[in-house]
């Protein structure tokens, strides 16, 4: 089964947008030209799968396959007792760099932070203070069921900030 053609328009939308930064993720762990076989082939596999046009995020996707792949090299490398893909920060020229950790935790502080604040307190209470929503409840002097509200709407306004 092959992919239609705005299928094909998607997903080439996607990869074109999600490349340089797929590649920029992989070669801090497997150096640049790894990373862009890795990219690729990632990318190649997800399509025969068939799954990236539904998936609800891509990016996740495509980076998670990429890893197994990665993984899946270093492995096969390291049973062989060949050159062992190793650490290359040959990143181009004025194209910023972080560790992926890095840019993923501040991607989720701006998230958080760019919540509206009646939900952000609510989120931070729970997920960073470890309160219940009966505790958060007592704490704003509101019903368990307005938290749970405010959970749900501060978790949507989360996944809908990640998803673009």
């Amino acid at each position: 089964m092959t992919p239609s053609d705005s299928m094909r328009e998607r997903l080439g939308r996607i990869f074109a947008a999600q490349a340089k930064w797929i590649r920029r993720r992989l070669a801090a762990s497997v150096g640049r030209e790894a990373s862009e076989d890795l990219a690729q082939e990632a990318f190649l596999r997800v399509v025969a799968s068939e799954t990236l046009g539904e998936a609800r995020h891509p990016r996740a996707l495509l980076m998670t396959v990429a890893n197994n792949l990665a993984r899946d090299e270093y492995r096969h490398q390291a049973r062989r007792g060949g050159a062992q893909l190793a650490y290359q920060p040959d990143i181009e020229e004025g194209e910023p760099w972080s560790h992926p950790e890095q840019e993923t935790m501040l991607l989720l502080k701006q998230v958080i932070l760019g919540l509206p604040p009646i939900y952000r307190e609510t989120f931070i209470l729970n997920r960073f203070v470890g309160m219940s929503y009966q505790q958060i409840a007592v704490h704003f002097g509101i019903t368990a069921k307005a938290v749970e509200y405010r959970m749900s709407r501060a978790l949507a306004l989360c996944q809908e900030a990640l998803r673009d």
